[in-house]
This record gives structure tokens, sequence and C-alpha cells, in this order.
């Protein structure tokens, strides 16, 4: 069997994605952080596709962008977002994460004719992170698969919970799946990511860091949580707190149950998103069940 193969599933639309050799991933995080691979000292061993900074393979990198080696597509990349073995985003300067985006734009265009770009985040081991350095992915879903992932509504009225931060919105959709999700919006409406301008790209930086910030400050540093790009026109990003488990229910029926108010999440935003003082955001944790 090849390293992975689509297959979908006959009586829906939905596929699944065989990638036995992903079985295989190394489990690295803190206490292994020397044999790291994503570390400064392993350009020879895994050449870059991409780069920000310095030249060839050269240690001299701020991001790098290698080949998945344990690939469920035909185009599966890591964007490793710091040279330093840092393990959270928002731990990262803000002037790195903006980088990082930069990497995340430049692969999407790169890719764009390929298929469907999927850029996506597992942050915590809890959420499938298998290697404790701060990173994320990119992987092009052939187009005759189709990918489904909710869109922004047009007829929904997102002005009554929201909150501006410079070019972006913060919503938490009335239909949100995961206790304290979050959707990120850019102002401007309708582009596809890869149109994204550089201020919107600092906007986004600041916005990130900050959000996660304050969820970090709620749940514990070290909370698993999932994020991806919307990869068609009118993008956004979504933000997934993983501390609740999914239930049988949900697995038997694809309909998500939410032990939290939506709404309830817009509020901590609004009451913290410029808070300095985290012991005083702390005091507000959540209080959903991580079960259903």
């Amino acid at each position: 069997m090849s390293d992975y193969k689509f297959v979908n599933i006959p009586s829906l639309e939905n596929w699944v994605i065989l990638a036995p050799k992903r079985s295989k991933r190394p489990d690295i995080h803190e206490k292994k952080k020397k044999l790291c691979p994503f570390c400064v000292g392993n350009e020879k061993k895994d050449p870059d596709v991409y780069r920000i900074g310095g030249e060839g393979l050269d240690q001299n990198w701020s991001v790098r962008v290698v080949k998945n080696k344990y690939p469920f597509a035909p185009i599966h990349e890591v964007i490793i977002h710091s040279p330093q073995h840092i393990e959270h985003l928002t731990d990262l300067p803000l002037s790195q994460i903006q980088l990082v985006i930069e990497a995340f734009v430049n692969r999407f265009n790169a890719h764009i004719k390929e298929g469907t770009v999927i850029i996506f985040g597992n942050s915590g081991h809890d959420a499938g992170e298998s290697i404790g350095h701060t990173h994320s992915q990119l992987a092009v879903v052939p187009r005759d698969v189709p990918v489904v992932v909710p869109r922004l509504e047009e007829i929904l009225d997102y002005t009554g919970e929201h909150f501006m931060v410079k070019d972006f919105k913060l919503i938490c959709p009335p239909y949100s799946q995961w206790p304290d999700e979050v959707w990120i919006i850019p102002t401007a409406r309708g582009k596809i990511f890869s149109e994204i301008t550089f201020e919107e790209i600092e906007s986004l930086s600041y916005v990130l860091k900050h959000l996660l910030r304050i969820l970090a400050a709620r749940h514990g540093h070290e909370f698993p949580y999932n994020f991806y790009i919307y990869p068609y026109r009118d993008w956004y990003l979504r933000i997934m707190p993983r501390a609740k488990i999914a239930g049988g229910f949900e697995m038997a029926t694809g309909i998500f149950v939410n032990t939290q108010d939506p709404r309830d999440t817009m509020k901590f935003i609004k009451q913290h998103f410029f808070e300095e003082d985290e012991e005083k955001i702390k005091i507000n944790k959540a209080e959903y069940r991580k079960g259903v």
C-alpha cells in the first residue's frame, strides 16, 4: 500500500484517508527536545522547500517549510514556526507570528492550482500534535475529493455578537461545535486567503497572539486546540479548543453537543482581550463539562 489512500464512503459524501505509515510518527515532547527534528541543525537531514531567512542549507532561518515524512495527501508540508524550541505559538514574538503567516500565504499560493489547500494546526498532544515544537501543516486535497467545512453565511447576522479588532471581527457562531470556539473574520469579506494584504497579516498576527493568550490563561498554558484556514472564497480562521471529548452520540449522528453557550465565550473575549494581568483572566475559568 502507498503512504496514503483516499477512500469514499459509498453511502455518504464523506471520505476517509488510509495512512498507516503515520502510526510511525515520532512522539517527541519537552522531555525529548534534544531529539527534536524541527530544531536548528537538521537542515541537511530535511532540506526545506521554502524558508524565510538565511540561504541554502544554513542555520540562519526564521521560518522553514519541509515535506512531511508521513504524508496523507499528494502534497503535505510542515511549517516550522521558529528555529528555537518553543512549544506554543502564543509564546512567539509578534514579529515572528507575522513571518509564520507570511509563510502560510506563500505556500497557499504555491499550491493553489494543485487542489484544495488546507492550512491547519494541532497544538497539544490531545489535539493530535506529535512533536512539541510549534509548527503547523499544509495538505492539498485532490479536487475530486469534496472538502466539507462550514462557510460564512450571508444571511446570518453576526453583528450582534462580535468583537472588532483592527481589520478583523471575532465571532462565536451560534452553531459552534466546540466550547470556546472562535472564528477570526477579515472585515474585507469575499476574498480568498492568498489575497490577504500585508496590513491584514500584521493585524491577524496581533489578533491571533492575543486571542490564544487569553484562551491559554482560561484553560491552562498547555491547553490543546486545533485551527484551520477556510480554503475557499470568503476565508476565515477557526480556532477550536479541544478540552471537550466527543461522545458516542456525536460519532453516531455527526451532531455535536456544545456544553457551553457561545455567547459566554464572546462575553469572555470582550472582557479580557486587552487584559494584561493573566491572574484576572484565570478567574474566569471555563465551567463546561469535558464530556457530553
